[in-house]
């Protein structure tokens, strides 16, 4: 085994996939696991390495061997033993061992879907699920034994993380894809909307201030002033003493309008603009 130095990236961020149970088939679902290993469809026909949820690698001529420092933390010997997936092959496969038992087994229906009754002699089910679907799919051993393999040496390799001496410390880098003009076309466009906005903006400004003769907003002791008159002083006395729920029951139940009358508007009389009764109509 070589440790490399390689480049990955995904534009996707994605979970490793279960194989899910089936009851009413009564087996396992490998679709997920399948499309991730790039044998879910048939020979010739590959999908993307963002459907599939995997990393793109650089191509092989940027790949660097890397040289592991003796002594590094985390990186132990055991963990990075030759025979560890070949062992984990071993395993995985019972009918490559020698048996303690006396039976004879055979090799012939280690991946077969004709599970005996001695269940040593035959591959785990999702193992044999994951080679049969395969290779019913794809109609290649050769693609199914490739899946069968992939996926044990994943499994080999999760397990031996864990056993790491000490977690070592990797850079990532993350990037967001956004739209900008490359053209000068584009770029006329994009500050001509821009002026465009901001000239609507003046006017809409320069209109409001000029035509705004009574009141300003945020001008609260103007607004004060202005609703205080002789025929609103009997409401304001009375408001004095009640908290915000209290006027809105009071505004609710009617009172209000009974003493303010149905029209009111802001008027100036006598050099001073404050609220007035008017007539319907007016």
């Amino acid at each position: 085994m070589k440790t490399l130095i390689v480049g990955m990236n995904s534009t996707s961020n994605n979970l490793e996939p279960r194989n899910s149970w089936d009851y009413q088939t009564e087996s396992y679902n490998t679709e997920p696991s399948r499309l991730q290993l790039g044998v879910l469809l048939s020979p010739g026909s590959m999908s993307s390495t963002n459907r599939r949820g995997i990393l793109t690698l650089d191509p092989r001529s940027q790949w660097e061997i890397f040289h592991i420092p003796a002594g590094t933390p985390g990186l132990g010997t055991y963990g990075y033993d030759p025979t560890t997936f070949f062992l984990s092959i071993l395993v995985s496969f019972p009918n490559f061992l020698i048996s303690p038992l006396n039976y004879t087994l055979d090799s012939g229906v280690i991946l077969s879907r004709v599970y005996p009754i001695i269940s040593f002699g035959t591959a785990h089910k999702t193992h044999v699920e994951l080679f049969q679907d395969t290779l019913i799919t794809t109609a290649s051993p050769a693609l199914a034994l490739q899946a069968l393999l992939t996926r044990i040496c994943q499994m080999a390799y999760y397990e031996q993380l864990v056993m790491l001496k000490k977690p070592v410390t990797a850079v990532t880098a993350f990037s967001l894809t956004v739209t900008i003009p490359v053209k000068w076309r584009g770029f006329m466009v994009g500050m001509m909307l821009i002026v465009v906005h901001s000239v609507i903006m003046v006017v809409v400004v320069v209109l409001f201030v000029r035509s705004t003769g009574i009141s300003f907003i945020g001008s609260y002791w103007q607004a004060v002033a202005q609703i205080i008159s002789k025929e609103t002083q009997p409401i304001l006395k009375e408001a004095d003493h009640m908290n915000d729920g209290a006027i809105r029951k009071w505004v609710k139940s009617g009172k209000v309008v009974e003493s303010l009358g149905n029209c009111w508007a802001l008027r100036e009389s006598g050099g001073r603009v404050n609220l007035e009764p008017v007539e319907k109509g007016e």
